[in-house]
């Protein structure tokens, strides 16, 4: 939502303050700005020009030489703009002005040298017209800036939409006008407008459902000529991001920002029978919007009908078959209050919002239609001075108007701050903001709340607490230790970091997490080989349930054996305790948590490799994400296992110490298992995990300049780690070398036997400056000296 500082000096005095100012401490009492954007400085070059003399190009028939005054000094201008005269004020904009379409400098054209250019509304980017220049009014002094000239320059607040959602006042210029003049205790101007009375039965307005409309004005205008709005108008509606279409459509537009209540004008003639109604739609009826959207309505939606279709979708959007045209004299114009719920139903459900539905649906004040309408009219006339009305005000009220009164205790207020504010200050807060208070003979007051807060915003004593609050400062409310002192458990470093790794695997690594028995099936033991040294139970649960685990693993080949049936592939973990014989801390078992890991795929046959480097990454992402430092994942191990792959395990380690296993499911496991394709199982001890300390944060600047990526593929022998290949081009590359990944693996033909080819992606970036292609192949090239003398090749088919 955007808000112009001189439209805001249309209803209170802003001399003397700085926008940036009243934008900070706006932010502060009122609502969050998202910035402030100053306009019209960027035509600083541009300025008025009086056309002395006009002559014919001599060797150009469509083109003509301007000598135009520019303030103390005259200027030629060769120009084929239409309609340019003698003595004619225009904008110019000399060599050196930046304008929306073009740089300008002084050049010849056919033989003529032009020092400037006469420009249009398009060219200035202040409006659409680009078929003839900019006149400026007669009197305009040559050499005036044109900013100042016609009133270009501006401030623009930004407000954050979700920070005035419980705010319908704040959707005009009038409500923000009304927060500043309370903030710096300046008197708000209010509009002052008036609507001649016209007696004219002309038209029939009904109103089915008061619940849906509770109140509902229309008044027929005649006299009307479509045309253009005035600058300022169209101006103020460009800078507050409403494009301008005709004086009609733009004064209810200038209405709905300027008071926050919208508006809409129906061209009369397409009213059929001269009627409105304001009904519910018919299921399966269809209705066409301004911009040519076909709709299939319901009967949950609200629209404005004449006597035979519907005309408007209420509150939302107007229809194609009532707009205004170029032809348009007579108009009706609507101001009303809709169901907030029901606007933003229909908004939602047919997927068109509106500026108009984005404020009905935050419960509009049913008595501001009035001012609206009033207000209408005084714009419209700006370009129809014979506009006036021809029928009476048609008001059809469905609203209790009875005001809602809240009583408040000043004592409570300042309880509930912690903060004493005087009674007066608390007083003149809520007066400012337009709450009638009336003390009571028990030392209380009764706060009138104003319409325009009443609807949804203010209803209890402590939304009064919070506008005194705001007003005074929350920063003068200084911070202090609870009254009450609560003890706080200790936090669990390891319940924390079990919900950490919960949330990696499941979240980043798509895993699902399994839940099986603490103690071991002594038939599956069997089948896979594996009898442990594990405590063994006295109250077992069966005969097949003897002992306790001693690792994840084998519960985990149970998950295999059973889900192998009926999905091809899958990925699950699980975190619990393993028991081992040796007794721990307070003469218990030592048990340690553990986190095991099982990745399955059925058609995987003779690409076992890829399994194992899945189960790597996800097991390096799970340490880089819980920001573990200098564990390796990079020596073959012998786990001692009988369900492992003896030759394709590798130990996770750290400082020499080994935390944990990866490794190949034995083929002779699966077929004991009846499973076909390949499985990867990998286990971690947490507990030892918990004593791997933390990498440091680095925080560094955000890269300004562009990356450059180039992947390499080498191959090397079989027994050649990627770590070996990685430190090798680390040495020898240059500092903006940033990063090196691993991108893939392969074996098989054409590599050789005995060989294989490892691909990773080299990444360059510099800090100071874009790289140069010839830094970056010279960067390559020493890369790729390098591993030729460790071995290793580029890769070439």
């Amino acid at each position: 939502m955007k808000f112009s500082w001189k439209w805001l000096s249309d209803f209170v005095d802003l001399r003397g303050l700085d926008p940036y100012d009243v934008a900070k401490r706006f932010t502060e009492c009122v609502a969050e700005l998202e910035g402030v954007e100053k306009v019209g400085d960027d035509l600083e070059d541009v300025v008025c020009g009086v056309i002395k003399r006009i002559e014919r190009h001599p060797d150009a028939d469509r083109l003509v030489v301007c000598n135009t005054d520019v303030g103390g000094r005259t200027i030629t201008i060769v120009s084929g703009a239409p309609n340019l005269m003698e003595g004619m004020a225009v904008a110019v904009a000399l060599p050196g002005a930046k304008l929306k379409t073009t740089e300008i400098k002084a050049t010849e054209i056919k033989g003529v040298l032009s020092e400037g250019m006469v420009a249009s509304e398009a060219e200035l980017g202040i409006g659409d017209d680009a078929s003839k220049v900019l006149e400026l009014p007669s009197d305009s002094k040559p050499g005036t800036p044109i900013a100042k000239l016609i009133d270009l320059e501006d401030f623009i607040f930004e407000v954050d939409n979700k920070a005035i959602t419980n705010r319908p006042d704040l959707w005009g210029h009038l409500g923000i006008a009304r927060e500043i003049s309370a903030l710096y205790s300046r008197t708000l101007k209010k509009p002052s407008c008036t609507l001649p009375q016209a007696h004219e039965d002309i038209l029939k307005v009904t109103v089915d459902d008061p619940n849906d409309c509770p109140r509902y004005m229309a008044v027929a205008f005649g006299g009307v000529k479509i045309t253009r709005s005035p600058f300022f108008v169209a101006n103020r509606l460009r800078n507050t991001g409403i494009k301008p279409i005709n004086n009609v459509v733009d004064a209810s537009n200038y209405v709905m920002m300027a008071l926050g209540e919208p508006t809409h004008a129906f061209d009369r003639r397409e009213l059929l029978g001269q009627m409105i109604r304001v009904r519910r739609a018919y299921d399966g009826e269809r209705f066409v919007t301004l911009d040519g959207t076909e709709l299939t309505l319901s009967q949950e939606d609200l629209v404005i009908a004449d006597a035979e279709r519907p005309v408007a979708l209420a509150g939302v959007v107007g229809g194609q078959n009532s707009g205004i045209r170029d032809d348009t004299c007579e108009v009706v114009l609507e101001c009303a209050t809709f169901n907030p719920t029901r606007i933003r139903k229909t908004s939602v459900r047919h997927g068109v919002r509106t500026d108009s539905s984005s404020r009905f649906e935050k419960a509009l004040d049913p008595n501001l239609p009035p001012l609206a309408v009033s207000y209408f009219f005084d714009i419209l006339r700006l370009t129809c001075p014979d506009c006036k009305p021809i029928s009476r005000v048609y008001d059809c009220q469905g609203f209790d108007p009875t005001p809602k009164v809240i009583t408040l205790d000043c004592e409570y207020v300042s309880r509930r701050l912690g903060v004493e504010v005087p009674r007066s200050e608390q007083i003149r807060i809520l007066t400012a903001l337009e709450f009638q208070c009336k003390e009571r003979e028990d030392g209380k007051l009764d706060c009138v709340v104003p319409s325009f807060r009443a609807t949804r915003d203010v209803s209890i004593p402590e939304d009064l607490v919070e506008e005194v609050g705001r007003f005074i400062g929350y920063g003068k409310i200084k911070p202090q230790k609870p009254v009450v002192i609560e003890t706080l458990h200790p936090k669990d470093p390891m319940l924390s970091l079990l919900v950490r790794i919960r949330k990696i695997l499941s979240l980043a690594c798509g895993m699902d997490e399994v839940y099986t028995y603490s103690f071991y099936s002594e038939n599956l033991l069997s089948r896979i080989a594996f009898d442990p040294d594990a405590p063994r139970l006295k109250n077992f649960l069966s005969s097949d349930n003897v002992r306790l685990r001693t690792s994840l693993l084998p519960n985990l080949l149970g998950v295999l054996e059973k889900n192998a049936r009926f999905f091809d592939d899958f990925a699950v973990y699980e975190m619990g305790r393993v028991f081992f014989k040796e007794m721990g801390d307070g003469g218990v078992l030592r048990q340690p948590q553990h986190l095991g890991l099982l990745l399955y795929r059925k058609q995987d046959k003779g690409k076992d490799g890829t399994l194992v480097l899945r189960m790597k990454g996800i097991i390096e992402v799970l340490l880089q994400k819980l920001g573990k430092e200098g564990v390796l994942l990079e020596n073959r191990a012998e786990s001692g296992l009988p369900f492992l792959h003896p030759a394709r395990t590798i130990a996770i380690e750290f400082e020499g110490k080994e935390l944990g296993l990866l490794g190949m499911v034995h083929p002779l496991t699966m077929l004991s298992l009846d499973c076909q394709g390949s499985a990867v199982l990998a286990e971690l001890d947490l507990d030892m995990l918990m004593h791997v300390p933390d990498a440091k944060k680095e925080f560094c600047e955000i890269p300004r300049f562009p990356k450059i990526e180039h992947d390499l593929s080498f191959v090397v022998d079989e027994d050649r780690t990627l770590k070996e290949l990685i430190q090798t081009a680390l040495k020898v590359a240059p500092e903006f070398l940033t990063k090196i990944e691993f991108v893939s693996e392969y074996k098989g033909a054409p590599i050789p036997d005995g060989k294989k080819s490892l691909c990773i992606r080299l990444i360059f970036q510099s800090k100071d400056r874009t790289l140069s292609d010839a830094e970056v192949m010279e960067a390559l090239e020493r890369v790729i000296e390098a591993e030729k003398a460790i071995g290793a090749t580029i890769r070439t088919g």
